[in-house]
């Protein structure tokens, strides 16, 4: 390793841990510092964008990722993290935009040999699919929690923020299918079990939804819908004849 890589990788440990404690200002000092003695850096760059977005300095932060993208146009952590900093300003079609060109890159096209890359694009795809479902478009939000989950499959609240967009489409079947597969992958997830037992409920299997709610109660005892809908089927004949409707039903 030349000394130039080792003072740069110094660099980047020591401001990765300043980032851990917070210490923006003196991260963001040293970064600079750095960028102008060894002549404009993309990765020091792109890390003092990584600085600024902690802080929600998004403009700043902008211009730090586009700099090294420019320096570096096959960055493709750079251009990650741009996209999902447009994201965060609602910015969607530039983020998209961003993300279509990372996509035409030979280096992600095989999620194994860059886990941390598609992390970081199962994260963009999953708040794209919020952006949707907050607007009311599930089909859309269905294709980008799906793209995240093939990305990245180990983020159970984006598993869950599927089920929901599927139950909004009344795609109910489906959902209890990969919510099934979900609690084997998370089986210490109440969750999946509480909304496996709204889908048992939706499609009359009052005795499955009920067992379901015990499994998410006893996961976590202090789930206080899992503790609603067991006192709700208390009562409950085999049947959905005359029984209330569920929260969120």
């Amino acid at each position: 390793m030349s000394i130039f890589k080792s003072e740069l990788e110094l660099i980047v440990n020591e401001v990765e841990e300043m980032l851990k404690v917070n210490k923006f200002l003196g991260a963001e000092k040293k970064l600079i510092a750095a960028i102008n003695k060894y002549e404009q850096p993309a990765n020091l760059i792109n890390l003092l964008g990584v600085v600024y977005h902690k802080q929600s300095k998004f403009m700043e932060a902008i211009r730090e990722f586009r700099k090294a993208k420019h320096i570096n146009p096959v960055y493709i952590e750079a251009s990650l993290n741009l996209s999902i900093t447009y994201c965060d300003l609602g910015l969607y079609e530039k983020a998209q935009e961003v993300y279509l060109s990372i996509n035409k890159s030979d280096l992600t096209k095989n999620p194994d040999r860059n886990p941390i890359i598609n992390g970081r694009a199962a994260n963009m795809h999953a708040a794209s699919g919020e952006m949707y479902s907050k607007l009311g478009l599930h089909d859309k939000a269905v294709k980008e929690f799906k793209k995240a989950i093939e990305l990245y499959n180990k983020m159970p609240e984006v598993h869950i923020s599927l089920t929901k967009s599927l139950i909004a489409l009344k795609k109910f079947e489906e959902a209890l299918t990969l919510l099934e597969k979900d609690s084997r992958e998370f089986p210490k997830n109440a969750k999946f079990y509480l909304y496996q037992g709204i889908l048992h409920y939706k499609l009359g299997n009052n005795d499955r939804a009920k067992l379901n709610w015990k499994k998410a109660n006893h996961c976590d005892p202090y789930n206080s819908s899992a503790k609603i809908y067991l006192k709700l089927s208390q009562n409950w004949g085999a049947s959905n004849k005359d029984k209330p409707p569920l929260l969120n039903d």
